[in-house]
């Protein structure tokens, strides 16, 4: 199915990046992602599923930038807010995305709403949620090669990452890192550090399973310091460590941080390792079409108790060729619905009651 596609750059915000969506047709150098994160694939397909076509003859109007830039000022909301009274006057729905943590109050009719950092709770029909999009580390790392892991008889659950503080020194921090990155942030989001903290003290405690756990004191290591600026030794030391967590363990712990998603369960999708997803509430691409509870370890956040006895049950009842297998169709999964050409392959299955 071809979707036909409205959009024009006048309504990008300064010289705001456009979003990927749009990047077949007008380029990866402007692209919300400067790291390109593995859209050269779907820039390659990206004719055989879209159509750019006048506002008239369009199935959806697109709103070229990510949502954070119109809300930089009045001005820009007013250039979002013009593409949407024309799509609205010729009868057509406006596609807005948002890769951010904190979630804003859209008050527009005839929207439809993708962000990384929805709750299922206030989830309405025109709201779907995104992945998080980091480089494809089975690429970049292993030449495209699936390292496969053996079941052994009791799991390792791998965490590398910062945990966060609920005080007021996380607010300023990333008041200091948005307005460094050019965005406005007047309302710091909530952050899972209490979830995370609870979930690894649960784990390290628990004689069934083997733990490792880098906890991090500072985001990104402090790679980036009071000045906003990063360290790219650190960078790719941190880095590196993560990916080395990720790939030396059965399963790996992925807990919301400042928005309410993790960017760590998408990776390890990706890596064909199986999260311990933590359910705060979250909405999961494509969750009306996947059982995403087959792919991970489900554990309700009033469960984090029992996190080491819920994946106790699920790796026992896995065989050794069982839990192969489910590192091949976690890597599946990833690829056919959340890689950014897997989801915009299935793009048009959102709107299929539209």
């Amino acid at each position: 199915m071809i979707l036909k596609l409205y959009s024009d750059r006048k309504y990008l915000p300064g010289d705001s990046p456009h979003v990927p969506l749009l990047c077949p047709f007008w380029g990866m150098k402007n692209t919300l992602d400067a790291v390109s994160n593995g859209f050269e694939a779907y820039q390659g397909l990206g004719y055989s599923l879209y159509q750019l076509t006048t506002l008239a003859e369009s199935n959806f109007a697109i709103l070229p930038a990510d949502w954070r830039f119109y809300e930089e000022s009045s001005e820009h909301q007013e250039l979002a807010k013009s593409l949407i009274k024309a799509a609205v006057t010729l009868g057509k729905k406006t596609i807005i995305f948002h890769w951010h943590d904190h979630l804003p109050k859209l008050d527009f009719t005839n929207v439809i709403f993708f962000h990384t950092s929805l709750y299922k709770s206030k989830q309405s029909s025109s709201d779907f949620a995104l992945p998080f999009w980091g480089s494809d580390m089975i690429e970049t790392q292993f030449d495209g090669n699936l390292p496969i892991m053996q079941k052994s008889d009791q799991p390792t659950v791998g965490f590398c990452g910062h945990i966060g503080k609920q005080d007021l020194s996380i607010k300023t921090s990333l008041k200091k890192i948005g307005s460094k990155l050019g965005f406005n942030i007047s309302q710091p989001p909530e952050n899972g550090a209490r979830t995370r903290t609870l979930a690894l003290n649960n784990l390290t405690r628990s004689p069934f399973i083997n733990t490792d756990f880098i906890v991090r004191d500072r985001f990104y290591g402090g790679a980036m310091n009071d000045k906003g600026e990063w360290d790219y030794a650190i960078i790719q030391k941190v880095r590196q460590d993560y990916i080395t967590n990720l790939m030396g363990n059965n399963y790996t712990l992925c807990v919301r941080g400042l928005g309410n998603y993790s960017q760590r369960f998408y990776d390890t999708l990706c890596c064909g390792k199986i999260p311990v997803f933590v359910n705060t509430d979250c909405v999961l691409p494509y969750d009306f079409l996947i059982a995403w509870r087959k792919y991970c370890v489900w554990i309700e956040e009033y469960d984090l108790p029992r996190i080491s006895q819920k994946i106790m049950e699920f790796h026992n009842q896995l065989s050794a060729q069982d839990f192969v297998d489910m590192q091949y169709e976690c890597r599946k999964i990833w690829e056919e619905w959340l890689s950014p050409e897997g989801f915009f392959t299935n793009f048009h299955r959102h709107f299929i009651n539209t």
